[in-house]
């Protein structure tokens, strides 16, 4: 059973380090699979269905997500509007605003990438509705552990799937809640259930049988002859013993 328990532990602390990578999709993909196989085995050693359920719920979302994600890159790939020239403007904060007021301009960062928008959005949805069911089971298997840097870890990622919406600053959030569910993973304790065996020594009281049946056969002092106990006048001789 704790043996279980460690490998699945150590498949969900690798999962939640893969998603820290999750901006390439393929490893984000990869990444929820293996935290997911590794979640599913601490529920099943805690006994807990809302662990898997939540996990389950949480993960189909992710990878949605994430799928969308890379279906965007493709098309921005081949229409020749690259996800990176988008990062590449947002941490460029000087371009994102106009040159002669000063003020944000939105309608320049998204007529120039017509995608910008409903990938927000898209990323934004799922990221909220994973983090959601996430959180649940972070906190579920808080309860059942005792370590508490999976509630750490569930707030962290909702707080940043909410976040996410101000031009993906969210995501590093997201980033760091994963690194801190792959420590909580790692420090789960592996409690080792020892039967003790309490062996009962049953002592048998043998019965101390020391009935003392003194039948002292008697035999006349003169004659030697066998007297019957209590006889005073020997039988053969007639002498008195």
């Amino acid at each position: 059973m704790s043996d279980t328990l460690i490998t699945s532990k150590v498949l969900a602390a690798i999962g939640s380090i893969l998603l820290c990578l999750s901006f390439i999709p393929i490893i984000g993909i990869i990444g929820i699979i293996l935290m997911f196989s590794g979640i599913r085995g601490i529920a099943e050693h805690y006994r807990d269905g809302n662990i898997y359920r939540n996990a389950f719920t949480g993960t189909i979302f992710g990878a949605i997500g994430l799928s969308i994600i890379g279906i965007n890159e493709f098309i921005s790939y081949i229409t020749d509007i690259s996800v990176t020239d988008i990062i590449s403007r947002i941490l460029n904060i000087g371009q994102l605003f106009n040159q002669s007021t000063g003020i944000f301009d939105m309608q320049y960062h998204v007529f120039n990438n017509p995608y910008f928008l409903p990938f927000l959005a898209i990323v934004f949805i799922f990221n909220l509705l994973m983090a959601i069911y996430f959180k649940k089971a972070f906190q579920d298997i808080a309860k059942r552990s005792g370590e508490r840097l999976f509630n750490a870890a569930g707030t962290m990622m909702i707080i940043g799937a909410i976040l996410t919406i101000a031009f993906f600053t969210g995501l590093v959030l997201i980033y760091i809640s994963f690194i801190i569910a792959a420590t909580a993973f790692c420090t789960i304790k592996t409690k080792q259930f020892t039967t003790t065996t309490t062996t009962q020594n049953n002592y048998t009281q043998q019965p101390s049988t020391t009935q003392t049946t003194t039948m002292e056969a008697k035999y006349c002092p003169h004659c030697g002859a066998p007297v019957a106990p209590g006889t005073t006048f020997c039988t053969q001789c007639g002498k008195q013993i």
